[in-house]
């Protein structure tokens, strides 16, 4: 087949970039053709990468104004698009449109429900998702993301990591992941800090260390530091990656040795369209803390992980609800983790022997990239094909 993708740049280290990396390659060596229209990463221009051509975008950077010229110039047999729906005002019927949809709301925001009336089929990232569209009377095809064979429990990656940053070997790290944006983050960031800043008083030997910017990338400025200076958090006790990693982004094999650096994970998120993080820091054998809401609990294996109940819900900008992880339980989960940990020795090994780590690690296999590749890709697109090409009996 001939498929366009439209996200971003595949050799950017974001979620969606990630994405976009593994699925093109795969549907390349599966002997598509592919073509791959940057939302981001690329600008004026067009480059060939991996034997891909990219094509950049124009004004638009979702590409609203570009993408009927893409279909007429690249006349592709169906149009896969990786982001945020919401922003896509000239997606229409007039090709085979398949948004692949992070759905991070309950219910479906109507912005996204409009969008997608002239979808050809759509793609949930989540059985969440899948649930919030069919409940909006959308029928959509479950199609998870994926890891990288690069996210896997290597404790001597993890000792080394703590060693490049001067973090000593007997220091409880609590690592998160995401992008400080917007106010307040949905990342919650604010929420985090303020319960570390609980547990950061019984437990000083704790750190809490962030993969991202102190400073939000949206205006107005979520500065970490100061959040931290409100909620009585000493600016010592938390550490950033450094700046030029969080301008250009961590490689997969470097995501993979800071996640193994960690002691737990913790994402305090209001919502998730997918959250691989959550999924990455499992298969390098992390103890994740999350939200107990949207994708999170099919994320996060039963019984080796905490799902933190949220204690209030919002609405937002959506018209629809996200929610705030409740603060007391999460200090109760960072207690849990720290006692376990430090206090009684390894977490316990699971049923079959395994110890905690490689429990989480092979759970987190079943979103390992050729497995999710061969279960969900490849069964769907030859499902489009048999659409596009039917058998005609002759009589």
């Amino acid at each position: 087949m001939n498929i366009l993708i439209v996200s971003v740049a595949p050799w950017c280290p974001s979620g969606y970039g990630t994405q976009t990396k593994h699925l093109s390659t795969r549907l390349r060596d599966d002997g598509h053709t592919v073509t791959i229209l940057s939302i981001y990463g690329l600008e004026c221009g067009a480059i060939v990468w991996e034997g891909i051509p990219v094509y950049s975008h124009a004004k638009d950077t979702h590409c609203n104004d570009v993408i009927h010229g893409y279909v007429e110039l690249l006349q592709p047999d169906i149009v896969i698009s990786l982001m945020d729906v919401w922003e896509l005002k000239n997606y229409d019927s007039s090709f085979r449109w398949i948004p692949w949809v992070p759905v991070d709301h309950e219910p479906l925001p109507p912005m996204v429900a409009d969008r997608l009336n002239p979808a050809w089929k759509i793609l949930a990232m989540s059985h969440f998702g899948e649930k919030q569209l069919a409940d909006a009377g959308f029928s959509s095809v479950y199609m998870p993301l994926g890891i990288a064979p690069e996210f896997t429990y290597n404790p001597i990656e993890g000792r080394q990591w703590r060693a490049r940053f001067g973090i000593n070997p007997d220091k409880f790290v609590v690592g998160t992941v995401g992008m400080n944006m917007y106010w307040p983050p949905r990342k919650g960031f604010d929420r985090l800090l303020e319960a570390f800043s609980v547990f950061y008083k019984h437990h000083p030997d704790a750190i809490l260390f962030l993969h991202t910017s102190p400073h939000a990338v949206a205006v107005p400025t979520f500065d970490l530091y100061r959040v931290a200076d409100a909620v009585g958090l000493p600016r010592e006790a938390m550490m950033f990656s450094e700046f030029f990693y969080q301008a250009l982004g961590y490689s997969e094999a470097q995501m993979a040795a800071m996640y193994n650096g960690f002691d737990c994970f913790v994402l305090a998120t209001q919502g998730e369209g997918f959250g691989i993080p959550i999924v990455e820091a499992q298969a390098c054998g992390v103890v994740p803390i999350v939200t107990d809401c949207t994708t999170i609990p099919e994320l996060t294996a039963e019984g080796l992980s905490e799902r933190v109940p949220w204690s209030d819900k919002y609405l937002s900008l959506g018209y629809s609800y996200q929610f705030e992880i409740s603060i007391p339980h999460l200090v109760d989960s960072l207690e849990a983790v720290y006692l376990q940990l430090k206090s009684e020795g390894p977490l316990p090994a699971s049923d079959g022997g395994f110890t905690y780590h490689h429990s989480l690690q092979m759970w987190a296999s079943n979103f390992d990239w050729d497995r999710v590749y061969k279960t969900y890709w490849k069964p769907f697109l030859t499902d489009i094909q048999k659409e596009l090409n039917p058998v005609v009996v002759s009589v």
